[in-house]
């Protein structure tokens, strides 16, 4: 709400409430939206998922599809953010397990998605190694991506507010 009226459009229900969808992201491609988010799977993993969705609400494709798979090592695929190029999508997202006390390192993954959804190469590590990345966000210039994130480098963290961070940009 915006000084005014609340204005309602169609909703379409991405994710049920079977185990648990949590860090949206969306970006417009001119035509549609493209919607990740992670959600945690059985036994113990976090998996990201994404929709497209089309102006009037409805799921073009019919279906969420889900986009990494980490159940042969029991990791997590966390925090996405998606950027259109105009002709694939960018994901970027935190592989490993950023929160303590488990967290020792984790990677930042750069993902390269056909409009469909299907990997166009195997992914990218943004970060340094012995790192913790938290957060992070994705930008498009047009010819490249453009990323920035937060990173401890001070190992295992006791707890979250006791990690030292660095904030980091690259393209």
């Amino acid at each position: 709400i915006a000084d005014g009226p609340r204005a309602m459009l169609s909703t379409v229900h991405l994710k049920t409430l079977d185990s648990g969808g949590l860090n949206p992201a969306v970006t417009w491609t001119g035509s549609e939206f493209i919607a990740a988010w992670d959600d945690w799977q059985l036994p113990m993993t976090t998996e990201i998922f994404m929709a497209r969705v089309d102006m009037a609400g409805e799921l073009v494709g019919g279906d969420v599809f889900q986009v990494t798979d980490h159940s042969a090592t029991g990791g997590q695929g966390l925090f996405p953010r998606v950027q259109w190029t105009g002709s694939e999508i960018g994901l970027l997202y935190t592989s490993g397990n950023p929160l303590p006390p488990a967290a020792t390192t984790s990677e930042m993954v750069l993902l390269r998605l056909d409009p469909e959804g299907t990997a166009i190469a195997g992914g990218t590590r943004v970060n340094d190694v012995d790192t913790i990345v938290t957060t992070n966000a994705l930008s498009w210039t047009g010819s490249e991506y453009a990323i920035v994130w937060d990173a401890g480098r001070a190992g295992p963290c006791p707890d979250i507010s006791a990690c030292e961070r660095e904030v980091f940009f690259t393209r």
